[in-house]
């Protein structure tokens, strides 16, 4: 059995352990029979007894069986964690590729392909990913992203203020930047990632952090450095907002076994961004729908509340060439 089907098999066993719900309507069976045996000819009360015996029977068998569920289930974590080990190791080959002219190149084809689809639809996840997004760019504030590629999702960022972006090639740092016009560019703060890391960012200032398909490339402890960096950079009550690979669901497991993307389980990504100190916010899991790949993003925030003094942006609405 390989890690996907480990995955899937342990996700099934958990959304299924859960008998509350078949509990309760059980027990409105048997009440059901027990008002029928007070208030009707004792000619039904036979029957209504068998039933009532019936359904307790059943409601025993649940409630002995669900033991070895959860016994299967602890096993079953057990094995996964032994057969994720590999994935936590210092040189990652996974993560090396976001440094590679030739992957990044033909990510980004990718990409274009699924956006294309994605955009056309309403119901996308990128559509919405776009609504969260909204919610945080402001002009009150400074935003950032992190491995901003061709600059298709930077152009939903320009309400912040001032934009900065990060990326490993200044070749997408210029893409990314010269689709908007020539008065709004030197307004943009460029910087190259180097040593996986963003020098000379300032502290404390930035109210969002997003990323797109950045995260899914890198080990959980280069996640871990960057998450790190994130609470530095973040102003209190600031989010960071990022898509990963969650490999809780069979899909991620899979990605990660086959060495596409990294290996980053929600279940322990979320402890681990708390032990820093950022809160978890809000996460969507994409993964049943059907004509795009499966997506997953997750929020974290610094404590605090978001203050500002600014009351007025400096330039009006920046808007690319082509629109």
């Amino acid at each position: 059995m390989n890690l996907v089907d480990l995955v899937n098999f342990r996700n099934t066993l958990q959304d299924g352990i859960d008998l509350q719900p078949l509990r309760e309507e059980i027990d409105k069976i048997i009440s059901h029979h027990v008002d029928n045996i007070a208030n009707v000819d004792p000619e039904f009360a036979e029957s209504s007894n068998a039933t009532i015996e019936h359904f307790q029977t059943i409601k025993n068998q649940l409630e002995l069986h669900q033991p070895k569920i959860v016994d299967t289930i602890n096993n079953l974590n057990q094995e996964i964690r032994h057969r994720t080990q590999k994935f936590f190791t210092s040189n990652y080959t996974v993560e090396r590729q976001l440094q590679d002219d030739e992957f990044l190149t033909q990510n980004l084809r990718t990409l274009r392909h699924w956006r294309n689809i994605r955009m056309d639809r309403d119901d996308s996840p990128d559509k919405h990913m776009l609504g969260v997004i909204q919610k945080h760019v402001t002009y009150q504030y400074p935003v950032l992203e992190i491995g901003c590629r061709d600059g298709e999702w930077t152009k939903f960022l320009v309400a912040g203020d001032p934009l900065y972006l990060a990326e490993y090639t200044e070749e997408f740092l210029h893409n990314a930047v010269h689709q908007f016009t020539r008065q709004y560019v030197p307004r943009v703060r460029q910087y190259q990632i180097k040593n996986d890391t963003i020098e000379n960012l300032p502290v404390n200032q930035f109210n969002f952090i997003f990323s797109y398909n950045f995260f899914n490339y890198l080990s959980f402890d280069s996640i871990k450095e960057w998450m790190r960096s994130a609470h530095e950079w973040l102003r209190p009550g600031g989010v960071i907002m990022f898509t990963y690979n969650n490999a809780d669901f069979g899909y991620g497991a899979g990605m990660a076994e086959s060495g596409t993307q990294s290996y980053c389980p929600m279940s322990l990504l979320v402890p681990m961004c708390e032990s820093i100190g950022l809160e978890y916010h809000d996460h969507k899991d994409y993964v049943e729908d059907v004509g795009y790949t499966p997506l997953s993003w997750i929020q974290f925030k610094k404590p605090g509340e978001l203050t500002t003094i600014k009351w007025a942006q400096a330039m009006g609405e920046i808007k690319p060439y082509n629109t």
